[in-house]
């Protein structure tokens, strides 16, 4: 879970005060550029933002706001959960605020989320540039807003940019929404409509927008980025849009999220040549057994895998390769997941994001036979934790006495500061410097064994 970040202008209440605006988000990295553009036009509208640290949970007694936008995920039964939880935690705690409850869960589950105590607006995961007059229709009518509308392939991209970027390390620049890959376990292409690509100009603009807040790192973030240029008749592709936001000047370091095996065609792998993308690519797999991918609808063969990392590996040998992986989906047999974590083991991945198979309703997957007990779906997961923390140990200790270049992001104790290497891999270093001097800088440093020894400071 994740909080919005402070900003101002200038919108007042009757009695005078100055209206303001919090948000919560849960979920991918989509759903975090998403409530910073909502909040962006919140800023534009008068309203200031308050500021909610991310160590701060929805529980602790923060100034009151006039609005809470709840920005929520569904990609799994406990993500739903988690929606609905924090959703009845903030009206528990601040009875009097407008509480508007937007993305994908809001989109999935309408009625329920209407339905919620204290919820006021139900936004959905599209119409993000109307949430504003949402808020101030339901201030002059009240009542319960449904703001929820389906998709359609007319539907465009909603370009709503996000700036004030000032101080940060990072920054996302969204260039996709939506997907049309069905996998059989996911209701994501049901709740995020159709493929809408970002006009290459609008990336563009936002690309130096970042490099002039002085964003060291840009992450290419959407739904399905892959899939870019797909709904524009094949006249653009990834490629296209990870050149157009490296020729930003002053543009650093440009960070992949989740791509598949498709993806790495002769285009993707000149950019990833020529360009400044960080040798980590999260490469999406969700199982190493073909047949149990066959069931998955995932459209690729464990040896089309492997030949996209090899692909990968032969351009930037150094290459993280990260993956997603589903336990105990329907039909997986115990020969199917040892085969899966063979697979996985002999392609030497730098880290795994594990999860038990999560039931959807509406997908082909939920109707399946042979659906694998919760307890044996949960205990093909820990085993596979158990094997990606063993990658991470030997993927991290090829490098150690190796110099990386760190981009440092905060200050975690007096003189201990956090970062990663192109290559995502965390380093904690203690400088002789002070935060000004370190903090959104990229500065050489030498692994130890446990990725914290400091032995070049700056000058």
């Amino acid at each position: 879970m994740s909080y919005a970040a402070s900003g101002s202008t200038s919108r007042k209440t009757m009695s005078g005060k100055r209206k303001t605006v919090a948000a919560i988000t849960l979920g991918c990295k989509v759903n975090a550029y998403d409530t910073e553009s909502m909040l962006e036009l919140f800023r534009a509208a008068g309203y200031a933002v308050l500021d909610i640290s991310a160590d701060s949970d929805i529980n602790n007694n923060f100034d009151e706001a006039d609005v809470y936008i709840i920005n929520t995920c569904s990609v799994t039964a406990v993500a739903d959960k988690k929606s609905r939880q924090a959703a009845r935690r903030i009206a528990e705690r601040h009875p009097k605020a407008i509480i508007a409850v937007a993305g994908c869960y809001a989109q999935n589950k309408t009625e329920e989320a209407l339905s919620l105590p204290g919820v006021h607006i139900v936004a959905g995961a599209k119409n993000r540039a109307l949430i504003v007059d949402l808020v101030e229709n339901y201030n002059r009518n009240g009542g319960i807003i449904n703001g929820v509308t389906g998709y359609n392939k007319s539907n465009g991209f909603e370009n709503l940019p996000v700036s004030g970027l000032e101080g940060r390390t990072r920054a996302f620049v969204k260039i996709q929404d939506g997907c049309e890959n069905f996998c059989s376990y996911c209701i994501i292409p049901y709740v995020r409509g159709p493929v809408r690509s970002r006009r290459i100009e609008d990336i563009k603009s936002e690309a130096r927008s970042v490099a002039e807040a002085g964003v060291k790192e840009i992450v290419v973030s959407g739904i399905s980025v892959a899939s870019y240029g797909v709904d524009l008749d094949g006249r653009l592709s990834l490629a296209d849009a990870l050149y157009a936001i490296a020729s930003a000047p002053g543009a650093g370091r440009i960070r992949l999220s989740s791509v598949g095996p498709s993806a790495i065609d002769e285009a993707f792998l000149r950019a990833y040549a020529e360009l400044p993308i960080c040798p980590h690519v999260h490469l999406s797999l969700q199982s190493g057994c073909g047949r149990t991918l066959k069931r998955m609808n995932r459209r690729y063969t464990p040896e089309d895998y492997r030949r996209a990392i090899y692909k990968l590996r032969d351009v930037k040998p150094d290459t993280a390769i990260t993956t997603d992986i589903i336990t105990g989906f329907p039909g997986e047999t115990e020969e199917d997941f040892e085969e899966s974590m063979a697979f996985v083991t002999e392609q030497r991945l730098a880290a795994l994001h594990v999860f038990p198979y999560s039931r959807r309703d509406g997908t082909a997957a939920a109707a399946m036979d042979n659906q694998v007990p919760k307890a044996e779906r949960e205990g093909r997961a820990r085993r596979f934790i158990r094997l990606g923390e063993e990658l991470r140990r030997d993927y991290k200790s090829a490098f150690i006495g190796s110099v990386q270049d760190v981009l440092f992001e905060r200050e975690t104790d007096s003189g201990v500061f956090r970062g990663f290497t192109p290559n995502y891999i965390e380093v904690t270093s203690k400088f002789l410097g002070n935060s000004q001097s370190i903090i959104n800088n990229i500065l050489p440093v030498v692994l130890a064994e446990d990725y914290s020894e400091i032995v070049i400071r700056p000058t």
